[in-house]
């Protein structure tokens, strides 16, 4: 590919050899599991992220995975994915309330405390979490020029009563916007249909 002599097309240059180079293996390559958990005969299926947050009984589950090179130890991989997924769970569902037609109103939306509130609940981590399953697999890609790469992939599930879940949130949003309550009941009410529709 020409990488053009401007500074912003030269960077885009770059970007697009870099992509290139990664799809070659990831579209038209082959995947080889070498090593799994436990000697485990397949990879559960759980961990390819088809369904990233589930309820079982009053408990709320959440999963994350990550991909790392192969030089790290594989307990180490697992609990880089369970930081992850409690970095990443608190995030999730305000990903998903956010997008409720309960919150879709203009004023809303264009409600700069509103914009601060939804901001500042996706920061922090779920307290409480404790790590139900973890997972980890090593592979190895070739691309159609026959070469490879080994990597560790890693997931983990980790789990929260609902009951500690609906505190935590309930009490941010209560302390949040003590002088708004129009904004904390859509907030509250679309939470309660996010985590309520969770199968």
């Amino acid at each position: 590919m020409k990488i053009l002599k401007i500074n912003g097309k030269r960077l885009l240059g770059a970007i697009a050899i870099l992509l290139i180079a990664e799809l070659a293996f990831a579209v038209n390559g082959n995947t080889t599991i070498l090593e799994r958990l436990g000697k485990a005969k397949t990879t559960p299926e759980w961990t390819y992220g088809g369904q990233a947050m589930w309820k079982v009984k009053d408990n709320v589950i959440f999963m994350s995975s990550l991909e790392i090179s192969d030089n790290r130890r594989p307990d180490m991989c697992m609990k880089a994915a369970s930081l992850q997924a409690r970095a990443e769970m608190r995030r999730f569902i305000l990903e998903n309330i956010s997008s409720s037609k309960l919150l879709s109103l203009p004023d809303l939306m264009s409600n700069s405390e509103f914009q601060s509130i939804t901001a500042s609940l996706a920061q922090g981590k779920i307290k409480g979490a404790s790590v139900k399953s973890r997972y980890w697999e090593r592979f190895q890609t070739t691309n159609i020029r026959g070469e490879g790469k080994i990597r560790m992939r890693c997931a983990s599930q980790i789990s929260v009563a609902r009951k500690d879940l609906d505190a935590q949130l309930s009490k941010t949003i209560e302390a949040s916007l003590t002088n708004n309550p129009r904004i904390k009941r859509a907030l509250i009410n679309a939470y309660n249909d996010f985590i309520g529709d969770l199968s």
